[in-house]
């Protein structure tokens, strides 16, 4: 049954309805593959114009501007290596379409993308039993979504802080200040120092004190991270007076325990701390 000339044909009316039928629609599959792969290489075509676009841009900047040839391989070979090889995560704010749903479907969508990265902390998985709805409210509106290219600085040693970071994909070296110190020995003299990944964590104590970074954070892949507002937990927390006194205990009980650890205590890495989820259940008694 096909356009072609052959000796197999139809002998009644039915036979020659079930053929018409068959070409009608091998007709139709065949041009709605077509224009598929048409679309797809468009498409293709596309992105890659507005990159050849962009590095001609830099080029002509580096011209115009008298940049060494040394300095603009550099950066040309990092652009290449971060932005041009890689397509950023999609995030809420970048779908338009999106600022049009109701509000308790954007509430919704934001407990599906955030609600898991808050479980990560015992802290949220304890806080869920005693009170889901405000939980259910911080996933609303304390956090989203970052990227962070290769070699890009997340925070920075002793700036204050004012946010919780989840890692959602990719990994980042967090080098704490005794190695920063150190580095001219050429040597790692602490355990502080460590390679973070999913589903890891930065930036306990950030919650419950007045808190500078005790190390420095950098991006070694494309890094994808939720990001919590500080701020805007304590609000959601302080509301409900179930959070508010599972919260209060929590806190006193993590700054009795950074007093009894003595220097092991100042850093912003606290995910491989197993003594955290015990304080999370004698808070929540």
């Amino acid at each position: 049954f096909t356009p072609a000339a052959m000796d197999v044909v139809a002998r009644n009316t039915g036979e020659s309805v079930y053929s018409i039928c068959t070409i009608c629609f091998a007709f139709l599959t065949f041009s709605s593959v077509v224009s598929s792969i048409t679309t797809i290489m468009h498409k293709m075509r596309d992105m890659q114009s507005e990159r050849d676009i962009q590095e001609q841009a830099l080029r002509r900047y580096f011209i115009e501007n008298n940049i060494t040839a040394d300095l603009g391989a550099r950066i040309s070979r990092f652009l290449l290596d971060t932005q041009f090889s890689h397509r950023l995560r999609t995030f809420e704010r970048d779908m338009k379409s999106l600022e049009f749903l109701p509000s308790f479907l954007k509430n919704e969508l934001r407990e599906e993308l955030h609600m898991p990265c808050a479980l990560q902390m015992p802290f949220f998985r304890c806080m869920r039993a005693i009170d889901a709805e405000t939980l259910r409210r911080v996933c609303h509106s304390s956090l989203q979504q970052v990227s962070y290219i290769s070699e890009e600085h997340v925070f920075e040693m002793e700036t204050s802080s004012e946010r919780v970071f989840f890692v959602v994909g990719g990994f980042a070296d967090y080098i704490h200040k005794r190695d920063v110190t150190h580095s001219q020995a050429h040597r790692r003299v602490s355990k502080m120092s460590q390679t973070v990944r999913a589903p890891d964590w930065v930036g306990d104590p950030v919650l419950w004190l007045r808190w500078r970074h005790q190390g420095t954070l950098i991006a070694k892949t494309l890094l994808d991270l939720t990001v919590m507002s500080v701020v805007d937990a304590h609000h959601q927390l302080s509301n409900v007076r179930p959070s508010f006194n599972y919260g209060k205990s929590y806190a006193k009980l993590l700054q009795i325990y950074m007093r009894k650890c003595h220097d092991e205590w100042n850093t912003d890495l606290w995910c491989t701390t197993t003594i955290l989820e015990d304080l999370a259940r004698i808070a929540e008694a």
